[in-house]
This record gives structure tokens, sequence and C-alpha cells, in this order.
């Protein structure tokens, strides 16, 4: 909403080295072979910063989040797009702000967007989308599978692999499992 050389005079104070029409953009030239590393993005519904040891919480609540955040890496400006996680799981995948009316992975006409799975894509990794709930549950399966994501959700676990779920999905440790076996599978 602020007129636009405001928020670009806004923006080149906030990016370091940023300067001119667009202080964002950056050319990275890397002298040596791409490294193929693994990609992992988790979104975890009801999550906030302050039970991690990285910011700050000493009750050692996250163990395993707090190992990924030292020896991974960790984006630590991050901000709500919204109130729901459909906004969140819109902000990762398309990397744009918040939208006005509904969320994008729910509204029609969304295949075939430019998403960070459509950029590994292109660099030879399979994006997968892997969800501890129904898939059609704010129309995840169609959005994500419709912008080139292999969709995987509670469905693919078997009853007996399931040991807590509810209407919103199976507990965390049944979602790792089918997360940690996906990606054994395609390994």
């Amino acid at each position: 909403t602020l007129p636009r050389e405001q928020a670009l005079r806004i923006l080149a104070r906030e990016v370091p080295g940023g300067a001119g029409e667009r202080p964002f953009d950056r050319q990275i030239n890397n002298p040596g072979p791409a490294k193929r590393l693994n990609v992992v993005m988790i979104s975890v519904e009801s999550f906030s910063a302050e039970f991690m040891t990285a910011f700050g919480n000493r009750q050692g609540l996250t163990p395993r989040l707090d190992k990924l955040a030292e020896q991974g890496l960790l984006f630590t400006r991050l901000y709500a797009t919204g109130t729901r996680t459909v906004r969140g799981l819109e902000a990762l995948s398309l990397s744009v702000p918040p939208t006005p009316g509904h969320s994008i992975v729910k509204r029609p006409n969304n295949a075939g967007l430019l998403t960070v799975g459509e950029v590994f894509k292109a660099q030879g990794y399979e994006p997968l989308y892997l969800y501890g709930g129904y898939g059609y549950f704010d129309n995840m399966n169609a959005f994500y599978s419709g912008n080139g994501y292999t969709v995987i959700d509670r469905t693919a676990l078997a009853k007996s692999e399931i040991h807590f779920e509810n209407i919103w999905g199976v507990a965390d440790e049944e979602l790792f499992t089918l997360s940690l076996r996906s990606v054994d599978q395609r390994h």
C-alpha cells in the first residue's frame, strides 16, 4: 500500500548492498560444481519459534528441531503471512505476500503456477508434498498436484501404522515415519 518509490527506499535500507530499481536482485556465481543436497521444508501447524532453543527457549521442548536448527540452514527472519496455515503454505510454495480474499491454494484455476517445487524440479529434484491430514482438506491435493508436486497424505499409511489420529491428521511421529519411508524409497 506504500508508494513504489517509498517502498523501494525502505527495501534498499533493509537489504544489505541493495540499490537501484530492484535492490533485492543478486547475481550469485558459484565457481564449483552444484551440490546436490537434500532439501526439506517443514511447516508445523500452530508452532511458534518460542518453543525452540534457537529462539531462546530453555525447556528442551523440541530436541529434534533444535538439532536441525544447529546442523541445517535456519531462517530467522520469517513472519506469518496470515492467521491460517494455508496462508503459510501459500507463501512457502509461491513466495507471495498475503493476498486479499481466499488463499490461492483454495482458489479455482490455481494449477501451473511457478512454485518453489517447480524451481527444484528444474534442477532434477522431485517435489513432494507430505501431509499428515487428508489432502482434500483446503484443496491441498488439487493445488500441489496441479503444480508439479507428488502428493502423499495420510491415506498412504496403513491402519496399523497409525497410533493416533483425529480429523485434522495423524500424529507427527506417523507423518515423519511416512516422510522418511517416502524419501528412502526414492533414494
